[in-house]
């Protein structure tokens, strides 16, 4: 097996540990810091699924099989956010508002959202080195890029919920080894199946946009709606960014 791959592939998905080391390096943040910074996190997440993995999915293998796994991604989402159960409501009046359980459920749908993009970005990641290594070198990079506010994004909710900074880091780390497991299958499969890949993208697609709907974006929005706006705009930006660079 290419130990090369490995070693790159696991250092890409550590990155996810750096944002995260990143965000907790705040001790305390504003409501209009809060906003702009979960603002952030949806509009990444938010162009990641429709400007990213979505149009690759329908490239692989076309417009149906990406819908079906589209659906079945935010269908498991949801059936997520049903067993983990409607958290209450935070108390905005209360001095500990921030350990409300609304931000780790939050933290926690995201972290499950990126692993299932992370697994079959990394089987793209091991198949393109066994087939061409500068080209692997190159999506590599990439993800590294997108994977440190990706690690915000788990890292934020998280610390707004109480979390302990080590496990917050721990976990972030955890997420991002999820693409070594990507990688380790695109290496020993390297011929993958097309239809397989364009499925797991297109469910990946799915949860993550149902988690920018239905958790990020309604916390972002009820800090500061206007700097919510500012900071789904810098996060769109920036993937669009990464992605000419």
């Amino acid at each position: 097996m290419n130990t090369f791959a490995i070693w790159v592939s696991l250092f890409t998905g550590l990155t996810t540990a750096l944002g995260g080391a990143i965000s907790v390096l705040f001790r305390s943040i504003s409501d209009k810091a809060m906003s702009v910074v979960l603002g952030f996190a949806a509009g990444v997440m938010l162009a990641l699924s429709v400007l990213g993995m979505l149009p690759e999915a329908v490239e692989m293998h076309g417009f149906f099989c990406t819908a079906i796994g589209f659906l079945l991604g935010g269908i498991a989402m949801y059936a997520m956010d049903v067993a983990m159960g409607h958290s209450k409501d935070c108390d905005h009046h209360h001095d500990h508002a921030q350990h409300c359980d609304s931000y780790l459920k939050t933290g926690l749908m995201i972290a499950c959202g990126i692993c299932l993009h992370n697994i079959p970005e990394g089987m793209l990641l091991g198949a393109s080195f066994e087939t061409e290594g500068t080209f692997g070198l190159m999506l590599a990079l990439a993800i590294a890029l997108h994977n440190i506010p990706a690690g915000i994004g788990i890292a934020m909710p998280l610390q707004l919920a109480g979390v302990t900074k080590p496990k917050i880091i721990l976990l972030t780390a955890g997420v991002g080894l999820t693409t070594l497991l990507g990688t380790v299958l695109g290496l020993f499969f390297a011929g993958i199946s097309a239809v397989f890949v364009a499925w797991m993208i297109g469910i990946a697609a799915g949860a993550i946009l149902y988690i920018v709907v239905d958790e990020l974006l309604p916390e972002a929005r009820e800090k500061s709606n206007h700097w919510a706006n500012v900071g789904i705009a810098v996060g769109v930006l920036l993937f669009l960014f990464l992605e000419t660079v």
